[in-house]
Formats: C-alpha cells, sequence, structure tokens
C-alpha cells in the first residue's frame, strides 16, 4: 500500500500498526520528558501534531494553558534558531506570528527543542478553499513587505535584526544551479528518468533565465497550507526555518505551487490575493513559467526525500512540467 501524501497510511496488517503505536508512545513520552524538565511539572496531557516533516510537533496542556513543542526531526540548530528569530522579528508586524516561550533553542538529551504559544487553531490543510487562498496570498504579500535586502541569500542575527550572508556563489541563479545539481543526482539515485532529464534541460536551456539580480525581500520558503493557522481567519504563520533574503516572485510561485499540489486550488487564486496588497513586479508574466518548473522540480523532489510519495506517483505530475517548459519555449 502507498504512502499517503501529507498524511498517514494505516496498514491493514496488525504487525506493522503496532510497531508505529509504539513509536508514537514513544515520542509521546519523550516530549513529555522535556517539558517536565522545562516547567518542572509533567503535563496534563500531551498530542502528536502529525504534519511536518522536519520536526516532531506536540501540543502540551497544562491546568490553565497550553503550548507547542518541536522537537528536532531534520532541522538543525540553526534552522530552529532562524524560526525563533523570525517570531521576535515578525511580533509588532502584519504578519501573525505565535509568541516565543523558550528564547533560544535549548537541549534535552541530545535532542533540540523548542517551545512557543499555542494559537489552540488548526492550520489550513484539508481545508483550502480559493478564498482562503486568496487570503493566504495577502499575508505573503505582507511579509514580502516587511524589508527589502541588498542581496538575496542566507543570513545570520544582529541585534534582532537579520544580516544577509548570501549564497554560496554570490546569486539566486547559483544557488538554483547548485540545488537542481543535487536533485538530479538524487533523482538518478532514484531511477527517476523523467525527472532527472527535466532537471537536465533547466540546467542547459533554462538557467539562463533566472534573474541575475533580483529584487530581494524577506521570503518565507516553505508558504503552505499546513504553516498557515485559521480560524475565521489568518491567526498565525508558522515554520520560518528557512526564512532568507530572495526574490518575492520565486517565493509566490513556489506557494502557488505547495497549495495547488496539497490542495488542487488554481495557481490563479493565491496571485490574486497577493496582487491586492502587492505588485509582483516586473516580467512576471515571463518569470512565473520559470519558476513555476524549477520549484516544481524541487517540491516534488522534497516529497520523494521524505517518504510523503511514492516515487511512481510522481509521474502524474510529468505533464504539467512540460506544460511549463512549452510555456518557457513559446
Amino acid at each position: 500500500m502507498g504512502r499517503k501524501l501529507f498524511g498517514t497510511t494505516k496498514e491493514d496488517t496488525k504487525p506493522e500498526h503496532n510497531t508505529w503505536c509504539r513509536c508514537l508512545e514513544m515520542e509521546v513520552d519523550e516530549a513529555s520528558r522535556i517539558s517536565e524538565r522545562y516547567f518542572g511539572e509533567e503535563p496534563r496531557s500531551v498530542d502528536q501534531i502529525v504534519g511536518g516533516v522536519m520536526n516532531n510537533t506536540f501540543r502540551l496542556k497544562y491546568d490553565t494553558s497550553s503550548y507547542i513543542l518541536q522537537v528536532d526531526g531534520s532541522a538543525d540548530a540553526h534552522e530552529m534558531e532562524n524560526n525563533l528569530n523570525c517570531f521576535r522579528y515578525l511580533r509588532d508586524s502584519r504578519v501573525p506570528v505565535p509568541q516565543t516561550v523558550t528564547e533560544q533553542v535549548r537541549e534535552y538529551d541530545s535532542r533540540l527543542y523548542i517551545i512557543v504559544e499555542d494559537l489552540k487553531v488548526e492550520s489550513l490543510d484539508g481545508r483550502v478553499t480559493p478564498e482562503k487562498t486568496r487570503n493566504a496570498g495577502r499575508y505573503l504579500a505582507h511579509i514580502h513587505d516587511l524589508r527589502s535586502f541588498d542581496k538575496v541569500g542566507w543570513w545570520g542575527w544582529e541585534g534582532g535584526e537579520p544580516k544577509v550572508l548570501g549564497f554560496p556563489g554570490g546569486s539566486l541563479r547559483g544557488r538554483i544551479e547548485d540545488n537542481l545539481e543535487d536533485n538530479l543526482e538524487y533523482f538518478d539515485e532514484q531511477n527517476i528518468g523523467w525527472l532527472a532529464e527535466a532537471s537536465r534541460r533547466f540546467l542547459d536551456d533554462y538557467l539562463g533565465l533566472v534573474p541575475t539580480s533580483p529584487d530581494a525581500v524577506f521570503v518565507h520558503h516553505d508558504y503552505n497550507p499546513g504553516n498557515i493557522l485559521v480560524n475565521s481567519g489568518v491567526v498565525g504563520i508558522l515554520d520560518f526555518d528557512y526564512a532568507h533574503s530572495s526574490h518575492s516572485q520565486r517565493d509566490l510561485v513556489k506557494s502557488a505551487n505547495n497549495f495547488w499540489i496539497r490542495s488542487n486550488v488554481a495557481r490563479q487564486h493565491i496571485y490574486k490575493g497577493y496582487q491586492e496588497v502587492r505588485r509582483p513586479g516586473e516580467r512576471f508574466d515571463k518569470n512565473e513559467p520559470l519558476y513555476r518548473l524549477e520549484t516544481l522540480i524541487d517540491i516534488l523532489k522534497g516529497y520523494v526525500e521524505h517518504d510523503q510519495i511514492e516515487p511512481e506517483e510522481v509521474q502524474k505530475y510529468s505533464k504539467y512540467v512540460k506544460q511549463a517548459e512549452e510555456e518557457l519555449r513559446s
């Protein structure tokens, strides 16, 4: 039985199900020990929140309060610290984020963790509509409006402010080239030939179309329904682990791809909401299929790598890769 995209597939075989349950119990027990160490008392309950692939996330309930605990999975201290710094940086902005409880990444028994307030609402995942997607687009525009930078790249933090360090190679084009070369190697190893060829064609035929000096702004880099908390509106945006300085158009198109893949909502809805707040910028009509192709390849690689989709299932996206390439050639 194949894995379910962005969820857990219950297996019919009893031994495998029991093993999964035992692993879940171990994770919950560890979360309980971490919270007891930090708060000085055992939580009344610990519930695991299923969704993310980089961290294990839990809701800790005490008698009068509740918190969200994230324990490192694939993330490292730098990424978790970046997330906390972004939450603090955004506290007084138009971008809603949870308040931090731990002011730095902490360690327990060789595991890294952070704790933030529990906003007590669920994510947009599984409840996406065109209108909610347009609203999400408006908030992405607010993120991009936070500030501009002199250059693209990863950043560090000084005095509560992001300071851009740059990408290895010094440009977004170089970053995309390195990333696609890694993806090409991965697809070859996994025998996903058509995606390997798509990566190779991008490197050979389309890489030169990537803007050399795009306007650099604050980008989220993983803006998707699972990272947006809602009730009647957006009340929280999460997971700024990979936030950095980059081209707003790429972040917008990648977000549109994420919404489309996860919820089958047309990309135009997120574009429309975004444009109500902020102009996408010059040449968006030309750059949109370019970034759509590049980020689609990258997203599919992530889904396969993190076991969110079986390698053979990605074939259904080949026609969309072909469509983007046709638009680039026209």
